[in-house]
């Protein structure tokens, strides 16, 4: 009996995948967000890392409408905004203004 739990455990530790985030470093600089695109996958979560690093841009905060998301962007720190798994295409970000765009593309 032991030994058939330990084959029975075995088989599903091997069928059980835990995916892994996807986290994606993004800027607020004068230009606008940086990088503009960015390729992920929908077969993971992603995860944006967000870091305004100047006062001298409108992106004092973001917003990604597909998924409900308006966050402010203090002055050199990092935001974290989980996204989870996202459908394949393209999903909008920008600023609350919406001078600077950026898109991640979903495949």
């Amino acid at each position: 009996m032991k030994s058939f739990l330990v084959v029975l455990c075995v088989f599903f530790a091997g069928v059980i995948v835990q995916a892994k985030d996807q986290i994606i470093e993004l800027k607020s600089t004068a230009n606008g967000f940086e990088p503009e695109k960015i390729e992920v996958s929908s077969e993971e979560p992603v995860i944006l890392k967000v870091t305004r690093t100047t006062d001298d841009t409108c992106a004092t905060d973001i917003q990604v409408k597909d998924k409900k998301v308006s966050q402010k962007l203090p002055l050199n720190e990092t935001v974290t905004i989980n996204l989870g798994k996202l459908k394949k295409g393209e999903i909008k970000f920008n600023c609350s203004m919406n001078m600077f765009k950026g898109a991640l593309l979903v495949k």
